[in-house]
């Protein structure tokens, strides 16, 4: 068994990354794995919980006793899933790359699928359930690349706690599914931050909605999809009130039935273009639903797709619902 030894544990926080500057976290004859995405939970007894950004079950247990180590013995489960760490390569480039876990990844790939891209310099971002941070590093870092004196602006929420990333707003303990709270946050940033600029240099509202927000999985499709769908229809729902003409759109789902009445949906409101459809196109064949796979094959016609980065793993039932082109008359004639 693996042993794994987390030392000067102590935050106020009720979770921690290990990375974050006041934790630290070792895995003792395994540098590989030191800096990835494995999360800490900060607990005062020994108990099971459920963290990760895709909702990977981590089984420990962690004795907080301060000027002390406490030594933890991996179960058959936690070792599958430190091997996969350790072959995999999206960990190793984020850890190289200072990201703070392989999802920066996903969204940098879908930013160059996309004909055009998604993000651009100037550009006004928001960042749905960004805990803990990595898409927020990406937008931030492309955003930042503005030669004018007006950066763009990269705002990010989340409903757990999570160390801020340079160069973005960030609010953490945040429910996106209250996205009337989250639009007044978004209009209050965007003023805070452009208050010193020209009335005409301002920008009309957000360039890009994004979110890679998923539920916490019970394995029970009954509840799972619903909440998947309802985090979904939230973040749909602030793009409309926030984004401004010609805006796009990122959100992710899980491949099921839903996914495809969800895209006709979105089409109402985002209507293209796309200057090419070579990238909705897999090199390879993915193991997808029939809904998922009639999307890609509606990609050349439809300005709403589903894509699916290299980055995301093949045994993953996660897929990308990627918009572009919103129209603001087609949102206030629905609604």
């Amino acid at each position: 068994m693996f042993l794994r030894t987390f030392t000067n544990v102590c935050s106020t926080s009720p979770f921690g990354y290990y990375n974050h500057p006041i934790s630290s976290f070792k895995l003792e004859g395994d540098p590989l794995l030191e800096r990835t995405e494995f999360p800490t939970a900060l607990v005062s007894q020994l108990r099971c919980v459920w963290t990760g950004r895709n909702g990977c079950r981590i089984l420990f247990c962690l004795q907080r006793l301060f000027g002390r180590t406490a030594v933890v013995h991996d179960t058959a489960s936690s070792q599958k899933w430190l091997a996969r760490q350790r072959s995999d390569p999206y960990v190793r480039r984020a850890r190289l790359e200072s990201f703070r876990c392989r999802s920066a990844f996903k969204l940098i790939q879908l930013n160059e699928r996309v004909p055009g891209g998604l993000i651009h310099p100037q550009d006004v971002v928001v960042d749905c359930g960004a805990a803990p941070g990595s898409w927020t590093q990406v937008a931030a870092s492309i955003c930042a690349k503005s030669t004018r004196r007006l950066s763009g602006l990269v705002i990010s929420f989340d409903l757990l706690d999570f160390p801020h990333v340079p160069g973005a707003r960030c609010y953490p303990h945040t429910d996106v599914q209250d996205w009337e709270l989250c639009a007044g946050l978004v209009d209050r940033a965007i003023a805070e931050h452009y208050a010193n600029s020209k009335v005409g240099d301002r920008p009309l509202g957000v360039s890009l909605v994004l979110s890679d927000m998923a539920p916490n999985a019970s394995g029970i499709r009954e509840i799972d999809i619903p909440a998947m769908m309802n985090l979904a229809s939230a973040v749909l729902q602030l793009a409309i009130r926030v984004s401004t003409p010609g805006a796009s759109l990122v959100i992710k789902l899980w491949q099921c039935p839903e996914a495809e009445p969800f895209r006709k949906m979105v089409s109402q409101f985002y209507h293209g273009p796309w200057d090419s459809i070579s990238a909705t196109v897999p090199k390879k064949k993915q193991k997808i639903s029939a809904s998922a796979t009639q999307s890609w094959t509606m990609g050349s016609v439809s300005p709403v797709r589903f894509l699916k980065p290299a980055a995301s793993r093949s045994d993953s039932a996660e897929i990308y619902l990627v918009a572009k082109g919103f129209v603001p008359d087609c949102a206030i004639q629905t609604l």
